[in-house]
């Protein structure tokens, strides 16, 4: 029952954040979507966004959208098989619960406050599912359901590694185009030196959520035993050991 209860869970946070993805680039078809791109980038210039593909691939340049396609294939596996152990699948459930976090908290407690930030109509519910109700969903079905995974520092720096890339990606493409999709990445306005600071200082956050995660992931209850990982439960605290007699 309560694997069936988890795997609905899963299931809910993959489609609401897919619905959220789909409605963000079904307005990125639009031409007009691309004066506010524009704006949000920073001012740069519309004529950067006239094509289509540039749009798209605009939309998929932010870090919401990247954490929330994390969020979607790792929840959509665990909805199908709750019981998965490999460590490609575990290092990158990690990356996603910890990337959605971050795009949580650095929305809901910055990015939403910034002048201008108004959305409305279809893409305030974009907004919403993807900034509020993914991380909340994620974070909450990882909390009461799991599944459960061991303390590997390698899941930890695999984080590091993709956020470099995201940060190597947008600085690149942000010189070329003059568009950026965050204040505190926009070298344009504020300098590569502090924008190294910024992601410095938001990329050691990351680095300490995800070893908050594996250790919690220590200590929090098996709510749903791994049938094909029997150690890892045995690992619990206040589990007894399969040798000890009760």
């Amino acid at each position: 029952m309560k694997e069936n209860i988890a795997r609905i869970w899963m299931g809910l946070t993959a489609l609401g954040s897919f619905a959220g993805l789909c409605i963000s680039l079904a307005i990125a078809f639009q031409p007009a979507d691309a004066a506010n791109m524009a704006h949000v980038g920073g001012n740069a210039p519309v004529e950067a966004f006239e094509h289509l593909w540039v749009r798209i691939m605009t939309v998929f340049s932010y870090f919401t959208i990247q954490s929330n396609i994390i969020v979607i294939v790792t929840c959509t596996l665990l909805a199908f098989n709750f019981h998965r152990i490999s460590d490609t699948f575990r290092g990158w459930r990690l990356m996603g619960l910890v990337a959605i976090t971050i795009t949580g908290i650095v929305y809901n407690g910055y990015l939403a406050h910034l002048p201008g930030v108004n959305p409305q109509g279809w893409s305030l519910v974009s907004t919403d599912l993807l900034h509020v109700y993914t991380p909340f969903m994620a974070v909450v079905g990882w909390l009461a359901f799991g599944p459960r995974s061991p303390f590997k520092m390698k899941y930890a720096w695999w984080l590091v590694a993709y956020a470099a890339a995201w940060v190597t990606y947008t600085l690149i493409r942000g010189a070329w185009i003059g568009w950026y999709p965050y204040p505190f990445v926009d070298a344009k306005e504020i300098g590569y030196p502090m924008v190294f600071v910024m992601v410095t200082i938001i990329g050691a956050i990351g680095f300490g959520f995800a070893v908050l995660g594996m250790w919690a992931d220590k200590h929090l209850p098996e709510v749903i035993p791994n049938k094909n990982d029997p150690a890892s439960i045995d690992e619990k605290p206040g589990k007894p050991d399969a040798t000890t007699p009760s």
